[in-house]
């Protein structure tokens, strides 16, 4: 048994404050991207220790996803924990703010303009 009383698997990785597994980042992803954002949410606290920063092999972080699949409420939690809104992906160099834009979820835009420390 380990945290959020879930069964060990063979191979899987515990996870530590300073966690930087890509495999963590691209369930979180996933959670994020197909499920609703309660499942969103309760996902990334039980997977990942350090949900709020893991990234995937093109840099997306969970507060990237978020932002370019409209989940405005998982959004809001993120930047309630303190992420960087600013970081960029390694993919094009975007920030959470561009991809909200280049995939037209104008909510989470305008959400990251408000709460932007200018």
């Amino acid at each position: 048994m380990y945290k959020g009383g879930g069964e060990y698997r063979e191979g899987e990785t515990f996870c530590s404050p300073s966690c930087r597994s890509t495999e963590h980042a691209e369930e979180i992803i996933s959670a994020i991207l197909r499920g609703n954002e309660y499942q969103a949410l309760a996902f990334m606290c039980w997977r990942c220790t350090n949900y709020a920063t893991v990234a995937d092999e093109a840099g997306r972080t969970a507060l990237h996803i978020a932002s370019s699949s409209g989940k405005v409420r998982v959004l809001k939690w993120l930047i309630k924990k303190g992420v960087n809104l600013n970081i960029q992906d390694k993919e094009s160099g975007y920030t959470p703010l561009h991809r909200s834009l280049y995939h037209g979820q104008l909510n989470s835009a305008r959400y990251l303009i408000m709460v932007t420390k200018i």
